[in-house]
């Protein structure tokens, strides 16, 4: 991914901006657009094309997260980006942190609202000991890491009628209409987040049920977890993932499940520049259903990865 931003504040601090592109994709397009009004630690608003607040794990980037991509089962359940409002804060100095928006239901790349579509979603932090840090490797920036323990409870209600996007010859522009396939859904899931000396540990799971307009519903559910754990003073270390997934209760035989393990290699002791290896197993049932809401294709999957991640 090559992912270019601009940031900064108008007239005062509290008044941000951010805008992001993502340029690995032909053609290229906008990612986030945003202005974040934060006059104060407890309460503010940020409005415009966004990261939704679900899962603490998909609000990293790419430069802050443990592996080379994000989970599979937090790409499943996270609602993505979207085009709305976000209050946030936090109190108590960063032990209760908050998130709550409603947004139009109009993913990236779809900028015409669809009559209908709507989402609200929110999420909660709290960590009694203080909050925790800002990235996932937290061992490799900082000299000491003190212990840490924090708990998150999120999740979202929405509608959400799917889009097609067509070439209109007559007016040069893609034009985008409902498909009619509607869906209502809803989510919770919950976290854990473990830090201290050299070790720091995520846990998330997830529970969505998923009512099709015209359809029998179904329910989803997920967890994941990882642990990193340095073995060179900040310069070194190894990393271990799994994800499991039941995509419907109504199937049998449709589980994924996977496993990763990782060395990463930090030559600057920052986020700024990183060296990871990583190899992965995956196994996708197959139910013998057509249409099945799986994650991926049935059979086995074997992933290397060598990656260079430079951010600055």
């Amino acid at each position: 991914m090559l992912r270019p931003f601009i940031e900064g504040h108008i007239f005062d601090d509290w008044i941000r901006y951010w805008t992001s592109f993502e340029f690995a994709a032909n053609p290229p397009y906008l990612l986030d657009s945003y202005i974040e009004l934060m006059p104060m630690n407890e309460f503010g608003l940020r409005i415009g094309q966004q990261w939704t607040p679900l899962s603490r794990h998909e609000y990293f980037g790419p430069q802050e997260i443990l592996f080379p991509e994000w989970a599979p089962v937090a790409e499943y359940f996270w609602t993505g980006r979207d085009k709305g409002i976000t209050a946030l804060g936090n109190i108590g100095e960063g032990k209760f942190e908050y998130w709550a928006g409603v947004y139009s239901g109009t993913p990236l790349r779809q900028f015409i609202a669809i009559d209908g579509n709507w989402v609200l979603e929110g999420r909660v932090t709290v960590s009694p000991m203080g909050p925790v840090a800002p990235k996932e490797f937290v061992y490799i920036v900082e000299d000491e890491v003190p212990f840490r323990l924090s708990f998150t409870l999120q999740g979202y209600v929405g509608s959400i009628e799917s889009a097609e996007e067509n070439f209109n010859s007559s007016s040069f522009r893609f034009d985008v209409t409902g498909t009619g396939e509607r869906q209502d859904k809803g989510a919770v899931a919950a976290d854990v987040w473990v830090q201290g000396g050299p070790v720091a540990a995520l846990v998330e799971g997830y529970y969505r049920q998923t009512d099709p307009e015209g359809a029998q519903e179904w329910n989803s559910m997920g967890v994941w977890g990882q642990a990193g754990v340095m073995v060179v003073d900040r310069t070194v270390d190894v990393g271990v993932r799994a994800n499991l997934l039941d995509a419907s209760d109504d199937l049998d035989n449709d589980m994924f499940a996977s496993i990763e393990g990782q060395v990463g290699f930090y030559p600057v002791h920052t986020q700024n520049l990183q060296f990871k290896l990583r190899y992965g197993y995956a196994h996708q049932e197959d139910p013998g259903v057509e249409g099945a809401p799986l994650f991926t294709v049935p059979g086995d999957h074997q992933l290397i990865t060598a990656q260079l991640m430079l951010a600055f």
